[in-house]
């Protein structure tokens, strides 16, 4: 609870204007989110379907829920770099507007993470990498989004559907790129109906590098090739020139 509700889960994401809040912590650098696969990703929609703001719906909603269950209180987990102390001040300020009790908890990221994987928490900001893509997306949709049910320990809303499961099962199990493409877009809309998690922003990244740095990589048995994953440099292979 409260999120086991799905009027509750609908409530919050109308009660954010993430648009707004991207301006204000963002400057309006990223692109705000409204799906779960990167731009160029297998599955990316434009707009998966996700609630629009919509402070007055979400404040019936909010009133619906309190009548069923006598409140509506979230705790805000986060860590307490400043950063996102500020981020979490403002969402606590968006959800107050509508009528839902927010408190901030932070945390140094270990026990923050510790608090995710035991679903000691409400609401999680967190960042995820889902750009390592090749020619399927599994190597970031799968072990993230899979069904709690299964025994998947990150998924950190403990949510299980058996649709997106389905749909997570059928794509890795096709090799056709247009295949896989639909087979992700729709596992995207089931994950946008079901409001298991809000998408923010897609955040550009930025990586320093010197010229007379080189990387010489293993060769990997196969016809294999490494695959570049970001905010990771390998130590084993660089020389300088």
């Amino acid at each position: 609870p409260p999120f086991d509700n799905p009027d509750a889960r609908k409530a919050f994401i109308q009660a954010l204007d993430r648009d707004e809040i991207n301006q204000i912590r963002n400057k309006g650098l990223f692109d705000v989110a409204n799906g779960l696969m990167d731009v160029d990703a297998p599955g990316y929609l434009k707009n998966a379907g996700y609630p629009k703001y919509n402070p007055k719906q979400a404040r019936q909603l909010v009133d619906k829920v309190k009548q069923e269950t006598g409140s509506f209180d979230v705790i805000l987990g986060t860590t307490s770099d400043p950063e996102n102390s500020a981020e979490a001040q403002l969402l606590k300020e968006y959800l107050e507007e509508v009528g839902i009790s927010a408190e901030i908890a932070q945390f140094d990221q270990a026990t923050l993470i510790n608090r995710a994987l035991s679903g000691d928490i409400d609401v999680l900001l967190w960042r995820n990498l889902h750009g390592g893509y090749t020619t399927h997306s599994d190597a970031d949709n799968y072990p993230w989004w899979s069904n709690f049910d299964t025994g998947n320990f990150i998924n950190f809303s403990h949510f299980s559907n058996p649709e997106t499961q389905a749909l997570l099962e059928q794509g890795r199990g096709q090799t056709d790129r247009d295949e896989v493409n639909e087979t992700y877009q729709e596992f995207n809309r089931k994950m946008a109906e079901g409001l298991y998690i809000v998408p923010a922003w897609y955040v550009d990244w930025t990586i320093g590098y010197a010229p007379d740095v080189k990387l010489t990589l293993p060769k990997i048995p196969g016809d294999g090739k490494p695959l570049f994953v970001y905010g990771r440099i390998p130590v084993h292979g660089l020389s300088k020139s």
